[in-house]
């Protein structure tokens, strides 16, 4: 199962078969599970209560429809119940995404962790056997009915690959990587310190004491603290290499990159990208440093400091400012987004440190997610998600699985925004602020090279270390003019 396409291709999936589901009769031989439409009605994010969902019934819908594929007079019941099989799925992914979404806002809340991990085994597994189910359907009489109703892009999209059998092993793998992933979350919003005469300071102690005992003393304490962390986090980031290298090898691909790419539907190789980062270095590098210098950081740190007292309510009426005049469909989605409770913005220390956009399945809802950092950026995450809000919430059958394609909604409303500052920040202070917007859309294409180099040489490297892969990252950070806090 490839987990980065249920974003994107599941949506026109499910698309499809909510248009065949029972089309050969007018009721299902499958009572045992009766998909309540109602139930999806409410979108209001506050309503979606999480199930804890078993997959005894999906199984044997599953072996049902086994059974009766080599009648062709059976073509009708194996239909409806693949389709069930969808709407069961559907399901999951459902309980999935609500699972992720309340592990992002609390990831120490056990409950949700644990739900997290479950729900991804559950949909790892009711994958798996959709391919099973398939590849018995594709051999069987039923096939060309089957085919015909179900359209090429679902037949292609389930058909088992040639390049792997192994799916017990594959949902393993995605398992343990699941599980490491969420390790690795918890992990990173862990409170980190050091000592300093006998007390443990964390990383605000040392800024309380750093004009008592000067920068030369606090930064060696800070160097502690994310050596550290580090220690810590660069463990279970090596183990997650080791097994995102097994994946990519389960999946039958030469390397973790080509399987990646492939995810991503890039439409370039990895190879073809060194010569990127090549001009990137020659040409966006002196280019962004080149903005930064023009920059008044002052009106920008004073403008963070305005916004950083904002309620999560205030930040979303500014953001609406920025987008809600530029079409009434784009004031539409943003009302929608506000009176269905599809977001959630904060600064909790227990919140996952990320921003993005998700959709829910079953209710056909995108949602939104930004951890605020307290500065201009707060104002301008909660934009670019809201163009990715935008772009499911007007098409939500898009294809958005190339990774580039699908930032351009996202940015390019971000780019759009710049036009309010001025309202928003003051003129002076405006210019600034979009000047230093600028620089963090260059930062982003510097940065994106640096971590895609980054990966690939981490991924190709044989039992890579952790300290290995800091004096890499120290490495390609000089390399793209880019500051690092060198820990020693």
């Amino acid at each position: 199962m490839k987990k980065t396409y249920f974003i994107c291709k599941m949506i026109s999936i499910m698309l499809v078969f909510t248009v065949f589901t029972g089309v050969f009769s007018g009721c299902s031989i499958f009572p045992s599970y009766s998909q309540d439409e109602s139930k999806y009605a409410d979108k209001n994010f506050a309503n979606m209560k999480y199930v804890h969902l078993e997959i005894d019934v999906y199984n044997e819908i599953a072996q049902s429809v086994i059974d009766m594929s080599s009648n062709l007079f059976k073509s009708g019941d194996v239909v409806d119940g693949y389709a069930t099989l969808f709407e069961i799925y559907t399901e999951a992914l459902s309980m999935y995404t609500v699972a992720y979404i309340n592990n992002s806002i609390n990831v120490n809340d056990e409950y949700y962790s644990d739900e997290l991990a479950y729900s991804t085994e559950l949909v790892n597994d009711m994958d798996n056997t959709l391919r099973d189910v398939t590849g018995v359907l594709s051999k069987s009489n039923c096939r060309y009915v089957i085919e015909t109703y179900m359209g090429d892009y679902v037949w292609d999209y389930y058909m088992p690959e040639d390049n792997t059998d192994d799916y017990e092993n594959i949902s393993e793998l995605l398992n343990e990587e699941q599980e490491l992933i969420n390790e690795y979350n918890i992990a990173s919003i862990v409170n980190y310190t050091t000592v300093y005469n006998g007390e443990e300071l964390n990383i605000d102690g040392v800024y309380d004491l750093m004009y008592e005992i000067g920068a030369d003393k606090a930064n060696g304490l800070l160097k502690d603290i994310y050596r550290n962390k580090n220690a810590v986090l660069g463990e279970i980031y090596v183990k997650l290499v080791n097994v995102r290298k097994d994946i990519a090898k389960a999946y039958g691909y030469d390397s973790y990159a080509d399987y990646m790419y492939e995810e991503y539907s890039r439409d370039y190789t990895p190879e073809e990208s060194s010569e990127f980062y090549s001009a990137v270095k020659e040409y966006i590098v002196p280019v962004y440093e080149s903005v930064c210098e023009n920059i008044n950081y002052e009106n920008v740190y004073d403008r963070s400091d305005m916004v950083a007292e904002l309620s999560a309510s205030e930040l979303m009426d500014m953001s609406s400012e920025c987008t809600e005049s530029i079409s009434d469909v784009f004031s539409e989605s943003f009302t929608f987004m506000k009176d269905n409770n599809l977001y959630n913005i904060g600064s909790d220390s227990s919140r996952m440190n990320v921003s993005y956009t998700t959709y829910i399945y079953g209710y056909d809802v995108p949602f939104l997610f930004v951890t605020t950092e307290d500065s201009v950026c707060d104002l301008q995450s909660v934009i670019h998600e809201f163009g990715h809000f935008y772009a499911f919430y007007v098409n939500p059958a898009a294809d958005f699985s190339n990774l580039d394609v699908s930032e351009v909604h996202s940015q390019g409303l971000e780019v759009l925004s710049w036009e309010y500052y001025d309202e928003i920040y003051g003129d002076e202070a405006g210019q600034d602020v979009c000047l230093y917007m600028i620089s963090l859309m260059l930062e982003s294409v510097i940065s994106g090279c640096m971590y895609d180099e980054f990966q690939q040489r981490i991924y190709e490297s044989d039992d890579i270390t952790l300290s290995e892969i800091n004096k890499l990252y120290f490495d390609l950070c000089k390399e793209y003019g880019m500051e690092v806090y060198d820990t020693g």
